[in-house]
């Protein structure tokens, strides 16, 4: 699953009621025999793939399922007290013998388990970032660093020279948006809140944007002390360790992080914010254009890069109970997310 919009592969395994054993027997069956619905998700109108052992497949479901009646047709949904009397009890699934056993509810996220899984996520997403696109994309950034250093970035010392401070007041507020004293907070935040309100999405999104950020940090202010270039003016640092823009570089992570896991239509006023912030750095001539640019390249390839590797090691298998009223079968639904 990449990004927001995720499709859904559904399968269903017909399950008869407690007390029979369903036969494991009958032969597995492509998605060219099923019905697709819209998002994604195939269903099979009649008994489905068997023959398989399903124990490896069993994740704990979050959210018990109810279903409404209608005259017409039966579907899924939440809070009708009308369904078969054997989904009252807890919803079953069945292992490789045939026995029936039921799904226990998730363990809860926690601080501690997430803080013990810390050092082998950050060298696992420090590995990711080694791929030969992620070089030839930083490898071209660079390139055009050096062909904008010595001309177009001059040019854009002496406009600022001339006309410091165009946006006064409001770059100084855009500044604010880049400091790592605003970013941790808030990233710590969405953090705790992910814990309060257990949701997935959310502590997944912490997650991984916690570990791009640090790891952006860290490659920004290591390229920072290799190159100590000059900036415009020494106001800060005394003029040292201009490229690239640490600003630039984190805003960018988050919000490339932020359209992995919620889509564009999140991504892109975060990507606008993110240039902003940027424009300010050079208004307040504090960097070059060539730092926020390359500072831009670096946040992205690593926010995505990370997220990425976040969303392929999730889990992409969960199971769920099943009820199809047109054919009056009952069993669990098995989806597999890509």
């Amino acid at each position: 699953m990449r990004g927001a919009s995720p499709a859904d592969e559904m399968e269903y395994v017909d399950i008869d009621e407690p007390g029979d054993s369903p036969e494991l027997d009958e032969p597995e069956r492509s998605l060219d025999e099923a019905t697709r619905h819209p998002g994604g998700r195939f269903e099979f109108l009649d008994p489905p793939a068997r023959g398989r052992d399903l124990a490896p497949l069993a994740r704990r479901d979050r959210s018990p399922l109810t279903f409404d009646e209608s005259p017409d047709t039966a579907s899924p949904s939440r809070g009708d007290p009308e369904r078969p009397d054997w989904l009252e009890r807890d919803p079953p699934a069945v292992d490789g013998s045939g026995e029936y056993f039921t799904l226990e509810e998730a363990e809860p996220f926690r601080l501690w388990s997430d803080m013990k899984s810390v050092p082998g996520v950050l060298w696992a997403d420090t590995k990711s970032l080694f791929t030969w696109p992620n070089a030839i994309i930083l490898g071209a950034a660079a390139g055009g660093v050096v062909a904008l250093r010595d001309d177009v970035d001059l040019k854009v010392r002496n406009e600022t020279a001339e006309h410091p401070s165009r946006w006064g007041e409001g770059s100084e507020v855009l500044r604010q948006f880049g400091e790592f004293s605003y970013q941790v907070p808030v990233l710590a935040g969405a953090y705790a809140a992910s814990l309060w309100t257990q949701d997935e999405t959310l502590h997944e999104f912490s997650l991984s944007t916690l570990s791009a950020y640090g790891l952006t940090a860290a490659a920004t202010v290591t390229i920072k002390g290799i190159t100590n270039t000059q900036r415009p003016t020494d106001a800060f640092q005394n003029g040292h360790y201009g490229f690239p823009s640490y600003h630039s570089a984190s805003t960018f992570c988050i919000a490339a992080c932020i359209e992995e896991y919620y889509g564009w239509k999140a991504g892109l006023p975060a990507y606008v914010l993110a240039g902003l912030v940027g424009w300010s750095r050079i208004d307040q001539r504090e960097h070059d254009l060539s730092d926020v640019l390359f500072g831009a390249v670096l946040g992205v390839v690593i926010g995505k890069t990370v997220s990425a590797a976040h969303l392929d090691r999730q889990a992409d298998l969960s199971i769920s109970p099943y009820y199809d009223a047109r054919n009056q079968a009952t069993g669990i639904a098995i989806e597999k997310r890509y």
